[in-house]
């Protein structure tokens, strides 16, 4: 099992997790022997009110406290950590900021919890095994030991005292700054991205073939050496698009995880590149974790494509394993044949969909025109218009990347607005155009509109991107399309 999660700050901590007490597990009970509200506070600040059960500890037969697991969930997120209870497997999962660490010789090996019994995981390794209850009723709710849950933050540096009436926190989560690896944060390497999962998916040939491989200049650890070791929770997304590139390499190097982290958090600045994420993955089977970190160039607009992840996994002898995987949207240029040439002499348009039927030509614009209510025919030989037409369509320059999903086709991120729920009148409007020269060639160009979202252009039987929306629009001030 895998999980990912994203976060935003890089700062270490050493932990010291507590061993589990032996018990014997004894059957689910009705456990509301007694039952009120518990103010939590964190810092001197009640930032909860949740409800307390007493029922007896299967440890020792006496009275204890407990709370609901997903109660347990929200104090740990308001103390720092990413916490998730799981329910049905009984896993209380607790991720640290990335930045910090958990030491593997403290933790357990790992055993599927018994039955009555839960599981508390840090980064993905055991720390402790302690009893469950389920609460009875019109509905089953998992409650957890509040004294095994205190063992857990307390050996996370975390202060607390419960007095039965009131759980009180001195402190949430305490991090460090890492110093970083003492290496030159200007020394870089070069990797070339190139196309190479996207036929193994078994996708339609593309109608512009993909562009050369794209080569980038990222940053390099000096004493990083090549890995034969493999990467076994690496976050590498298989391509789905003919036009993706991606590109990876594996280095180790002697020095611990959170002192690489914080090497390349500012190495990677001196390049251009600006952090836009974090992540962290593990299996808590194998106890195996990583974390990650996502830079994107400083430069590029926020709909551009270019990311790289750069993972980092604590293995064996105090070394980190250190992945490099980028991946970016590549599209060819536009085909130099579907330009349309200035000998345009008329455009035949027909506009189609559930609400054309009110579609009108523009009295200026067209020389005759024929409606009903699926269909409007226009004929344009006004040389302005034409001119105007021409323009827009020989102004788009980017080939529209394919979708795989059931999209239309190039339709997944060329979008230039998208208004939900619109009525089914104007769900999909599509006007067809024919460009015909004075010798007599002709040229195809279809612009679709579904809702307000504007699909790519297709020239020619290729798809072209559209992002302004720009031939729709020039369209419109010609055409009395549905808004």
């Amino acid at each position: 099992m895998h999980t990912m999660t994203t976060r935003g700050r890089l700062l270490p901590l050493a932990i010291t997790a507590m061993a589990a007490t032996p018990f014997l597990m004894t059957p689910s009970v009705h456990a509301a022997t007694t039952q009120h509200k518990i103010p939590i506070s964190i810092s001197g600040k009640q930032v909860l009110s949740i409800p307390s059960i007493v029922a007896p500890d299967p440890v020792t037969g006496k009275q204890t406290s407990w709370l609901p697991a997903m109660d347990v969930e929200t104090i740990a997120r308001n103390l720092g950590f990413d916490a998730h209870w799981i329910n049905g497997v009984n896993q209380l999962q607790l991720l640290l900021p990335v930045g910090s660490t958990a030491p593997s010789e403290q933790t357990l090996s790992y055993h599927a919890p018994k039955e009555n019994q839960f599981i508390t995981l840090v980064n993905f390794k055991p720390v402790q095994y302690a009893p469950v209850l389920q609460q009875k009723g019109q509905s089953t709710e998992d409650y957890l030991p509040v004294y095994y849950v205190m063992k857990t933050f307390k050996s996370l540096g975390i202060s607390s005292t419960w007095n039965g009436s009131a759980w009180t926190f001195t402190n949430p989560f305490q991090t460090t700054n890492a110093n970083p690896v003492p290496y030159p944060l200007n020394t870089t390497f070069s990797l070339t991205l190139a196309n190479v999962d996207a036929q193994d998916e078994g996708l339609p040939t593309p109608p512009v073939p993909p562009a050369s491989p794209v080569t980038l200049t990222l940053p390099f650890i000096s004493s990083l050496q090549s890995s034969t070791q493999a990467f076994p929770e690496a976050n590498h997304d298989v391509p789905v698009e003919d036009y993706v590139q991606t590109g990876s390499a594996e280095y180790t190097i002697q020095a611990p995880m959170d002192s690489v982290e914080a090497w390349y958090k500012q190495a990677f600045p001196t390049q251009g590149y600006h952090q836009v994420g974090s992540g962290q993955t593990g299996n808590f089977k194998t106890g195996t974790y990583s974390e990650s970190l996502i830079f994107a160039p400083t430069s590029q607009q926020s709909v551009d494509p270019l990311s790289v992840t750069v993972s980092f996994e604590p293995i064996d002898n105090g070394q980190t394993l250190v992945d490099y995987w980028v991946t970016d949207v590549v599209l060819p240029p536009r085909p130099q044949d579907t330009y349309l040439p200035s000998n345009i002499s008329e455009v035949d348009v027909t506009v189609a969909g559930s609400a054309t039927g009110s579609s009108t030509a523009n009295s200026a614009a067209s020389g005759n025109s024929e409606e009903n209510s699926d269909h409007s025919s226009i004929r344009i030989t006004d040389a302005t218009t034409i001119q105007k037409l021409v323009a827009a369509i020989n102004g788009l320059t980017n080939v529209a990347a394919e979708g795989v999903e059931g999209a239309p086709s190039g339709a997944t991120t060329t979008a230039v607005s998208n208004a939900p729920n619109q009525p089914a009148s104007i769900l999909d409007t599509k006007a067809t155009l024919t460009f015909i020269t004075t010798t007599g060639q002709q040229y195809q160009v279809t612009a679709e509109k579904q809702g307000q979202t504007v699909l790519p252009v297709t020239v020619q039987g290729i798809p072209l991107a559209d992002n302004a929306g720009t031939v729709w629009t020039t369209l419109e001030q010609f055409v009395h399309l549905p808004q």
